[in-house]
């Protein structure tokens, strides 16, 4: 990773902008894949948030927990890629590799809210089919 901030580094600060910034082809690609999968968590998490509250409500307080807490860290990112755009150079380069690195955490975060929701779907349902069973009425031979 220091490897790729370093490249990063000297990208960002090898050509000049119009605007008198340095900034690279290669610099751009990167921040608008990053921005891309930015744009992409908030989307998945805007998904769940908009799920039916009955669902939501059902699930374990610690889904709940992680939804907010997911929200919350999607919204400052939001923030660190409007301070990282207006900055340059290597503190620029910097912010980007922050950020990536910070939405793979964020990525990680919401595989651990589908595993844990995936889990309490499947005790809930395994609930009712073991309920359903034992309140059936028992045959006579």
């Amino acid at each position: 990773m220091v490897e790729e901030a370093q490249i990063a580094i000297a990208k960002a600060d090898s050509v000049q902008r119009p605007s008198g910034l340095h900034h690279s082809n290669y610099q751009t690609r990167y921040e608008h894949r990053v921005l891309s999968r930015l744009n992409r968590l908030g989307q998945r998490i805007h998904l769940w948030l908009q799920a039916p509250s009955h669902v939501l409500h059902e699930e374990k307080d610690s889904i709940r927990f992680l939804l907010d807490e997911i929200t919350v860290h999607e919204n400052a990112l939001c923030w660190v890629a409007k301070t990282a755009r207006h900055s340059q150079g290597a503190v620029r380069a910097k912010l980007w590799l922050d950020l990536e690195q910070a939405i793979a955490n964020l990525e990680k975060l919401e595989l651990r809210i589908m595993d844990l929701h995936a889990h309490s779907r499947a005790v809930v349902l395994a609930g009712e089919l073991s309920g359903s069973v034992s309140d059936a009425p028992e045959a006579h031979p």
